[in-house]
C-alpha cells in the first residue's frame, strides 16, 4: 500500500513539472512566439499614402503575418533611409539609380530587389479660372531654359518631392535648370496656391487624384482642373492627352512613372511575401480599382448564382 502511494506521488510530481513547463501566460514558448512575431516596416512616398494603406488592409485581411507598418516620407528622405540602413523596404515612384543600388550592393553584399507593381503618372493642374487650356511638352521643357512661352510658374508640392527628380530626369536638366521649379511645403498648400494664382501650373502625382469616384478626390480638385499634355507621337501625329488609367496603360500619356517596391533585406522572407501579394490578382485588382495601371492586368472575377 505504501509502495502504491509512493508511485502515485512520483507520477503527480512528474505531471506537475510537465504542466509547469508547458503552460501559463509567462511560459518560455509564448515569450519566444512574441519575439518572433514578424513586422515589415515600409517607408512610402507621401503621394502613395492612401494607395498603400489600402494594400496594407487587403494584405492583413488575408494573411496573418507579417504585420505591415507604414511610414510616409518624401522621396529624398526614403532613399537616404535605405542608404543608411534605417529601413530595408520602401515604395517609391522610381527605381534606385545605378549609384544608389551599387552602394547598397556593396553594403549588403547583394543587389536590392526592385519590383514595378504599378504605373502612375504626373498630372498638370491649374485653376479652373486659368486661361491655359493645354500644356505643350515642348513648352514645359523650354521653360527650364528660360526661353519658353509659359509666362507663369511651374510648381511642385515641395523641394524634396519625387516630381523634382522626375522632371530633372525626363528633360535631362541640370541642377540650375531644375531650380526654376517653384516649391510649396506640401500638396495642400500647392493646390490652394493654384486656386489663387491662375497663371501657375502645378505638377503632382496622378495617384493623388486617380480615384475619380472618391469624395477626397472631388475635394482636392475643387476649383481646379487637369490639363491635357500636347506632344508629337512617334508617327508625327499631334496628341493632346490627359492622364488616365487607359492613357497610362497604352503609354499615350507622356509623363508616366513607375510605382516600385524596393526590398533591401532578402534574409527576411516578409518582404518577399508582401511582393508575392502585390503581384497576385487581389493586389493587382486593387491597383486597378484605385485608378492606376497594374503591372499585370488581372483576370475578371465572375460570380455565378445558382439560386
Amino acid at each position: 500500500m505504501r509502495m502504491k502511494n509512493k508511485v502515485h506521488i512520483v507520477i503527480w510530481l512528474v505531471l506537475g513539472v510537465m504542466l509547469t513547463s508547458c503552460g501559463g501566460p509567462s511560459s518560455k514558448n509564448e515569450k519566444t512566439a512574441d519575439k518572433t512575431q514578424d513586422t515589415l516596416h515600409i517607408w512610402v512616398d507621401t503621394s502613395l499614402a492612401l494607395f498603400m494603406k489600402e494594400h496594407k488592409k487587403a494584405f492583413e485581411n488575408t494573411y496573418n503575418e507579417p504585420s505591415i507598418q507604414l511610414q510616409f516620407y518624401d522621396e529624398a528622405l526614403i532613399v537616404d533611409g535605405l542608404l543608411k540602413n534605417k529601413v530595408s523596404c520602401a515604395v517609391l515612384h522610381r527605381n534606385l539609380n545605378e549609384k544608389e543600388a551599387g552602394h547598397l550592393k556593396v553594403k549588403e553584399d547583394f543587389p536590392p530587389k526592385q519590383y514595378t507593381f504599378a504605373k502612375d503618372a504626373y498630372a498638370c493642374i491649374v485653376s479652373s479660372s486659368s486661361a491655359v487650356d493645354k500644356l505643350a511638352l515642348s513648352d514645359l521643357e523650354a521653360y527650364f531654359s528660360g526661353k519658353g512661352a509659359l509666362s507663369g510658374r511651374i510648381a511642385v508640392e515641395n523641394s524634396h518631392a519625387q516630381a523634382v527628380q522626375f522632371i530633372k530626369n525626363r528633360f535631362s536638366l541640370s541642377n540650375e535648370q531644375v531650380s526654376r521649379l517653384y516649391a510649396k511645403n506640401n500638396v495642400q498648400e500647392l493646390l490652394e496656391y493654384l486656386r489663387t494664382d491662375p497663371s501657375t501650373i502645378g505638377i503632382i502625382p496622378f495617384s493623388y487624384i486617380s480615384d475619380q469616384e472618391s469624395e477626397s478626390t472631388a475635394a482636392m480638385m475643387k476649383g481646379l482642373r487637369v490639363l491635357p499634355v500636347v506632344y508629337t507621337d512617334s508617327i508625327g501625329k499631334t496628341q493632346a492627352i490627359k492622364p488616365s488609367q487607359q492613357s497610362i496603360a497604352t503609354r499615350q500619356y507622356p509623363l508616366i512613372s513607375p510605382v516600385v517596391f524596393v526590398n533591401c533585406n532578402m534574409e527576411k522572407k516578409s518582404g518577399t511575401n508582401f511582393v508575392n501579394y502585390l503581384f497576385k490578382p487581389r493586389g493587382q485588382r486593387l491597383v486597378l480599382k484605385f485608378g492606376l495601371c497594374p503591372a499585370i492586368f488581372p483576370g475578371r472575377e465572375v460570380n455565378i448564382h445558382t439560386d
